[in-house]
């Protein structure tokens, strides 16, 4: 005969223990940490497929307008209206925003340097299709993350209006003065472009606004593009330069020392340095500083500077392009190229005409000082150029033949690492020990500097270090002539 206790234990088997209980959360918590981020990364990439064939609709309808627009593009401050797509509002939403866009308030921008200036009316105009050299790399749209802001507060009327038609031309609207300003690179820290040739693409946060064109969005608004060519004369092209930059041209004194030709310092009244059909002419020795006017665009301790130019040169010119010159008694002084060891101050490029040769990033630097030594072992020879290693002196490529014409891109990435020499030591500037003089409180740094130099003869690239400091991180840059002449057709700069 059973037991009625062991029918009861066979009809009431036990139940999970607490352990178990335990160990089967914990495989699910595990399974969840696993899968949650595949799903965002599933959710973010159909929101980037959406967001991409918004920005492919957009661009339709932008060219669209172009084609029956004589070939010229919308002012990007009516760009909605001209897309003709206002009845939709799901292709001015951004999936990847927890905000609703719509046609009064999209999430997407126009580029807001596709447009031309008028030389004879100075009326903003949209830009012209056959203007663009290259449609592949110029943005039409790009993700927004809300309006420009106001215009400049300069106390000049033209210099605000021109500081504007630079950095910021259309105040209060859905437009794209600079990744870093109103572009938004929310997917993944990439932004989806659409381009002049139609194609669409998600960009990653280091190829946002790397291209020289002046109808490219900057990394920032900090930019000034100037066409010589398009200005009606002397005056015209004047205040374009000295209403985009600190001052449009610099001359030395007997003494060999730069001396300011600016907004502030003995303008020049005649036309010695420029002409429509030549462009802008810097004398060597002379220089001219590229500062835009509106305060907080050099950033400090780093950034990226960019410089576009066409340019003719003769065959005795030489010219730097770089970070502040080393200041002698707070005068900068031009550069005077010479041996590896004595090429010249601070630069991201050189280029010798009489030589035939330019140079990668390199760096001369002067010890005004009275001390035998900056107070931590390196020692100098006060009032003297200061030897650097190796690195810091760049590389050097042979320049064919003595050209005329060149095309110049520069990029420089300020910021890196400290830079170590003459004997091993950081240069920890202090006041009882600066090898510098004039540059107290600074300390070199190791930047990246990245160009590209075509003349008629050969195409020549750089991808290497770029020493700078500090200090003059939150400087303007300069173009530096030492001999020759220089003469500028066009000019882009931007820096953020």
């Amino acid at each position: 005969m059973k037991s009625c206790f062991a029918d009861r234990r066979t009809r009431n088997p036990q139940g999970f223990t607490l352990i178990e209980l335990l160990v089967v959360i914990a495989i699910i918590a595990i399974l969840a940490a696993i899968l949650f981020p595949v799903f965002a990364k599933v959710r973010e990439k159909a929101n980037q497929n959406k967001c991409l064939n918004n920005q492919r609709q957009l661009a339709i309808g932008i060219l669209s307008y172009v084609q029956d627009n004589d070939e010229t593009f919308p002012l990007a401050s009516n760009w909605v209206e001209a897309t003709n797509l206002s009845s939709d509002g799901k292709i001015f939403d951004c999936p990847s925003t927890s905000t609703q866009g719509s046609p009064s308030a999209p999430e997407y921008g126009m580029n807001a340097f596709l447009y031309d200036v008028d030389p004879q009316s100075g009326e903003t105009v949209g830009a012209a299709m056959g203007n663009i050299d290259d449609p592949t790399i110029v943005e039409v749209t790009t993700d927004c993350r809300g309006t420009t802001g106001d215009g400049s507060v300069d106390a000049d009327p033209d210099r605000r209006k021109l500081i504007d038609q630079f950095t910021n031309p259309f105040p209060h609207t859905y437009s794209i003065t600079g990744f870093g300003t109103t572009g938004d690179a929310r997917h993944g820290g990439g932004a989806v472009c659409s381009f002049v040739d139609g194609h669409v693409a998600l960009l990653a946060a280091t190829q946002l606004g790397g291209n020289m064109s002046p109808y490219s969005i900057p990394r920032s608004g900090g930019r000034m593009y100037v066409n010589l060519s398009q200005t009606k004369n002397y005056a015209d092209a004047h205040q374009r330069l000295y209403s985009a930059f600190h001052g449009g041209a610099f001359h030395a004194d007997s003494n060999g020392n730069l001396g300011t030709i600016g907004p502030n310092a003995g303008t020049p009244t005649d036309d010695t340095n420029f002409s429509p059909s030549t462009g802008w002419t810097i004398t060597g020795p002379g220089a001219m500083e590229l500062y835009p006017w509106a305060g907080g665009f050099v950033p400090t301790g780093g950034g990226t500077q960019t410089l576009m130019m066409n340019a003719e040169v003769t065959s005795n010119t030489t010219f730097v392009f770089g970070d502040v010159n080393v200041l002698i008694d707070g005068v900068p002084q031009p550069s005077t190229p010479g041996d590896d060891d004595q090429l010249a101050m601070q630069k991201a490029f050189l280029f010798d005409n009489p030589k035939h040769y330019v140079q990668g990033g390199s760096l001369r630097a002067y010890s005004n000082y009275a001390y035998a030594s900056d107070g931590y072992g390196n020692p100098y020879t006060p009032k003297s150029w200061i030897p650097v290693e190796l690195p810091s002196r760049g590389k050097r490529f042979t320049l064919p033949g003595t050209p005329t014409k060149i095309h110049l891109e520069v990029k420089m990435v300020q910021g890196g690492f400290w830079s170590k020499w003459p004997s091993g030591q950081q240069w920890i500037y202090s006041a009882g020990g600066d090898p510098a003089g004039d540059l107290t409180g600074s300390c070199p740094i190791t930047g990246y500097t990245q160009w590209k130099l075509v003349t008629p003869d050969t195409t020549i690239t750089y991808n290497g270090p770029f020493v700078t400091w500090v200090y003059g991180a939150s400087y303007g840059k300069w173009l530096t002539v030492p001999t020759g002449k220089l003469t500028i057709k066009d000019i882009l700069y931007s820096s953020g």
